[in-house]
């Protein structure tokens, strides 16, 4: 096998793509960062008073509101990026498609394998709404404590 039919077979690892997951995984962990003292002052101190309670269930209640925006953001965009991967992989017969940044050198992929990684993104997609859907189910508990 020659070196060009070598390089057809492989997809190189892109620099970029390597500093876009490393900037969204520090981004994700300073959000936990961020969002760490707030969680550690959100139960009341042993024996308060029933203000103190309505005031943890206030800060609950605004937490939980940011943390709906924020997850809607990540599920709308999760969604939005696996299937128009799900989409260039379908519409090519390849996986990764052509022009598709990767992280590591990567065997292209043909045939059956290529339906898997469809399937497999559709599914992602989907899955990306789930905590949208738990973060919806804790508004509603902290509003029936209400």
């Amino acid at each position: 096998m020659d070196e060009e039919e070598t390089k057809q077979e492989y997809v190189e690892a892109s620099t970029l793509a390597r500093i876009i997951v490393v900037g969204v995984l520090l981004l994700g962990l300073y959000g936990v960062y961020l969002i760490l003292p707030t969680l550690q002052n959100l139960l009341p101190q042993q024996n308060a008073g029933f203000a103190a309670i309505d005031q943890a269930i206030a800060d609950l209640t605004r937490l939980l509101d940011q943390l709906m925006i924020l997850s809607i953001l990540l599920a709308a965009l999760l969604s939005i990026f696996f299937v128009h991967l799900a989409g260039q992989i379908s519409k090519s017969e390849r996986y990764p498609p052509p022009h598709f940044a990767v992280i590591r050198r990567t065997r292209i992929r043909r045939g059956e394998a290529v339906r898997r990684f469809v399937n497999l993104s559709y599914l992602v997609a989907a899955l990306a709404w789930f905590p949208v859907l738990a973060t919806g189910y804790l508004q509603w508990l902290v509003a029936s404590i209400r």
